[in-house]
């Protein structure tokens, strides 16, 4: 089996996300366990592990968007036992109160985290 690259498209500050994920893809049943296991929708893992579709920050300023990435990004941070606000900042957020409150909050949420999510990568 060929070592797995990361998509072309994905950003640099993204990379350390990439490689736990693509661990955990590599001993997971299927996508949807993993997204399940994760707390994130399967079209987030597509847009991480395959296709590189993320945003770029500082560029996107959306806060929804913005505030759905943190969570995300926390989130997964947790369960693969990483520093929220590094992996945070990595993709190019700037780290302030509301940013360290939503991520708070995601990490809060996700003890027991094991039922499907709904709605696209990003509006979770």
């Amino acid at each position: 089996m060929s070592r797995r690259r990361p998509p072309d498209r994905l950003p640099d500050g993204y990379l350390p996300v990439w490689k736990c994920l693509v661990e955990a893809d590599g001993r997971s049943s299927s996508r949807q366990a993993l997204a399940r296991r994760l707390g994130v929708a399967t079209h987030t893992l597509q847009r991480l592990l395959v296709d590189g579709r993320v945003p770029r920050f500082p560029e996107t300023t959306n806060p929804r968007v913005v505030h759905a990435w943190v969570r995300i990004l926390a989130r997964l941070a947790v369960h693969f036992d990483r520093d929220p606000r590094r992996w945070i900042t990595g993709v190019g957020i700037a780290w302030n109160d509301r940013i360290a409150r939503v991520s708070e909050a995601a990490v809060a949420g996700r003890a027991g985290w094991d039922r499907p999510t709904a709605g696209r990568a990003g509006w979770e």
